[in-house]
């Protein structure tokens, strides 16, 4: 990653981070990828943050059924 991501952005550079990882992984394991790294990781990106929110609408509603608060927070 580039050291010159904005400090203001280190959720977003962690997330990057994060998804270059696992970028690095699927390739070590034989994933091949038709586009270049850096659309890959956006794509990896948008893939995980919609995990995480039908995820926390899922926790919500199964929370709601028993009265619990299951939520996790999102960073």
């Amino acid at each position: 990653m580039s050291a010159s991501v904005p400090n203001d952005h280190d959720g977003e550079r962690e997330k990057l981070v994060e998804a270059a990882k696992l970028l690095s992984i699927q390739k070590e394991v034989g994933f091949s990828f038709e586009d270049f790294d850096g659309v890959t990781l956006k794509q990896l990106v948008d893939q995980e943050r919609s995990d995480r929110a039908k995820k926390r609408e899922w926790e919500q509603k199964e929370g709601n059924k028993d009265g619990g608060d299951h939520r996790v927070p999102l960073s």
